[in-house]
């Protein structure tokens, strides 16, 4: 994505691009996490639950296992062995 430059307020607010907002799925009123690296400023859309449970659905899908996590630690244990074992 090409660079694009907005102005600090006095209040030291920014206008995050729409083009920029639309491709990381950032709506109004959304926290986003903004951290130092070096001399640069990295702003990204906050962790919520829902973007987490989001993520590991579309992980577990890919896997072909949505609908099939073990509810317990013995469960996931098992799990683990019988996917190490089959690698």
């Amino acid at each position: 994505m090409p660079v694009s430059y907005s102005t600090v307020t006095a209040k030291g607010q920014i206008t995050l691009p729409s083009g920029m907002r639309t491709a990381l799925e950032i709506e109004p009123g959304q926290r986003v996490a903004v951290r130092q690296e070096g001399g640069t400023i990295v702003v990204s859309p906050a962790k919520t639950v829902t973007t987490l449970r989001r993520h590991l659905q579309e992980q577990m899908a890919q896997a072909g296992t949505l609908g099939q996590a073990p509810t317990s630690p013995a469960g996931w244990h098992a799990q683990a062995r019988s996917r190490s074992e089959s690698e």
